[in-house]
């Protein structure tokens, strides 16, 4: 009987919170929340997701979500676009001062000229980056909430664990209006969202570590196999292509 009173106190505790400010919109206005969960969260996550109401409301976190990070998946994906043409063209440029015959390969005719195609690549990222967006923050939630698991750690629903990252990676979308913000936020994210793990689950800190960049050490590790894989077969590739041959030079007139 005590054990459940106690249940019900936390409970009721936890739904009494003052939320995050985002979930008080309606009383801030819908930028001046969006603002201050976003300083909050990137500033200070622990204190951030201590307001949170419990259980999270998963749809609130989706639209915050879907605002400030598919917003700056936008703006990232246009960046994005430009630093590719610029690295495309000095990778080439590389290639091509110490492998001549990668100049065989640039050489090649295309439909379309890079302005073409800059506008094509950063049209169809900002088009493609919001969906992206969603979807790599729901797999980085569900691969949370499997570490979770496999760490035995004291955990709420699935819903929750979501709401924790949708607010983590969405305020982290603002460095993407920066022209290399992208790295910002793929740093930042992960302390904001195992600060929110930890806090919202009750966890131990090496188990909201654990469960948050478990699947980054294996995804690196796969990285770094396949990186060990090309450095030993790119070069009997390039030396593969065939050399271009060396210009004639044009006989010298008669009587010169």
């Amino acid at each position: 009987m005590a054990c459940g009173a106690f249940l019900e106190g936390k409970a009721a505790a936890a739904a009494a919170a003052p939320g995050i400010p985002w979930e008080n919109r309606g009383s801030l206005g819908l930028w001046t929340a969006g603002w201050e969960t976003l300083k909050q969260v990137l500033l200070a996550p622990t204190e951030a997701y201590g307001k949170m109401r419990l259980p999270a409301s998963l749809g609130d976190a989706m639209i915050f979500f879907v605002i400030f990070g598919g917003g700056g998946a936008v703006v990232g994906a246009l960046w994005g676009a430009v630093l590719q043409n610029l690295m495309q063209h000095w990778m080439m440029s590389l290639m091509t001062l110490f492998l001549p015959q990668a100049a065989t390969m640039s050489s090649a005719p295309s439909p379309f000229s890079p302005q073409a195609m800059l506008l094509l690549q950063g049209g169809v990222g900002m088009i493609m980056a919001p969906f992206g967006a969603v979807l790599g923050m729901m797999i980085c939630g569900l691969l949370g909430h499997l570490g979770l698991l496999m760490t035995g750690a004291p955990r709420k629903d699935l819903g929750t664990t979501l709401a924790v990252y949708a607010y983590a990676m969405g305020a982290a979308g603002i460095f993407h209006l920066l022209p290399l913000g992208w790295l910002i936020a793929m740093l930042w994210a992960p302390v904001c969202y195992i600060a929110g793990l930890i806090r919202v689950h009750g966890c131990k800190t090496w188990q909201g570590v654990v469960a948050a960049l478990w699947w980054h050490f294996l995804l690196l590790c796969c990285c770094g196999g396949v990186a060990i894989v090309a450095a030993l077969c790119l070069p009997p590739m390039m030396a593969s292509f065939p050399t271009p041959p060396a210009p004639i030079a044009a006989p010298l007139p008669a009587g010169g």
